[in-house]
């Protein structure tokens, strides 16, 4: 795990060498020859995404043998991409398949659950339920969840604090209609919840 995440954060920097890149290429391809799930993933979605000079095929082998692996991503990939002919056939296979992934800390799947959740869409409208899965989400870092959490936290009123707290958080990361909200919000927090959400 510790050679993957260096690999990763390689290839995640935008100045990183080409020589430090094509090393982290060979560690992503090493990886996924050993049948980790991670660069399994990663490789595949190279792949399909022609980040990589492969068929698509390969990369979506290489996903789905990481999905078998209980990679959370991995099994998120599977039915919302449409890459198993099943799951665009069968919803509530395909959202069973989703909830494990979310539960494997796929933050695309956890976003896309919260959301459906929120609207109603193929699952029935629980907003608490929807909350749950934009939390999980944004304990990743994730800045759409952290938004969406954050406004089903703001119109009850009754988690005002934590609402700001994420909006901001969201604004960090360059969410535009984050920024709005959380400087309108804030103008509006006392001493003890500016406390509060600087704490």
């Amino acid at each position: 795990m510790a050679v993957f995440q260096a690999a990763l954060g390689i290839l995640n920097r935008s100045d990183s060498t080409a020589a430090a890149v094509g090393g982290a290429v060979k560690v992503m391809q090493n990886l996924s020859h050993q049948e980790f799930p991670p660069a399994m993933y990663v490789l595949g979605t190279w792949k399909t995404n022609g980040n990589v000079s492969r068929r698509t095929q390969r990369g979506l082998a290489l996903i789905r043998r990481a999905a078998a692996q209980s990679y959370g991503p991995a099994l998120y990939e599977s039915p919302s991409a449409g890459l198993r002919a099943d799951f665009s056939q069968d919803l509530d296979k395909g959202l069973e398949e989703m909830r494990q992934a979310a539960v494997l800390d796929s933050p695309r799947a956890q976003l896309n659950l919260g959301d459906r959740h929120e609207k109603g869409d193929g699952v029935p409208r629980d907003l608490d339920r929807a909350r749950w899965y934009f939390r999980l989400c944004s304990a990743q870092g994730v800045a759409m969840c952290q938004y969406r959490l954050g406004t089903l936290l703001l119109e009850p009123a009754l988690h005002h604090s934590e609402a700001v707290a994420l909006f901001e958080l969201a604004a960090e990361q360059g969410l535009d209609q984050a920024q709005e909200i959380a400087s309108k919000e804030a103008a509006t927090l006392t001493p003890a919840d500016r406390k509060q959400v600087n704490g």
